[in-house]
């Protein structure tokens, strides 16, 4: 089966201790062929706080529910490194 990545955007992202966010985007590297990074929405409502986690904390995913599990702590999502909206995601 063939699922496009496009398809988890909105997806809920399960901490070790929670509920941590959204999935935003993917960091998508071209060259190599693979997921660099997934961007995730910490923040509320209309004020985005954009995180970036590393795709191998990723632990399950579940299609039905909507959801992707990682093996992080919500604390560690938060102090993720973060992306202006203005910012580049992808290496110059």
């Amino acid at each position: 089966m063939s699922i496009s990545i496009r398809t988890f955007k909105g997806f809920g992202i399960d901490a070790i201790d929670g509920f941590a966010g959204s999935v935003h985007e993917f960091i998508f590297d071209e060259r190599l062929r693979k997921i660099q990074g997934i961007v995730i929405n910490t923040g509320i409502f209309l004020e985005p706080d954009l995180r970036i986690i590393n795709p191998v904390t990723v632990l399950k995913l579940d299609l039905t529910e909507r959801r992707l599990f990682v093996n992080l702590t919500k604390k560690e999502i938060l102090y993720s490194p973060k992306v202006k909206k203005e910012q580049s995601l992808l290496p110059s």
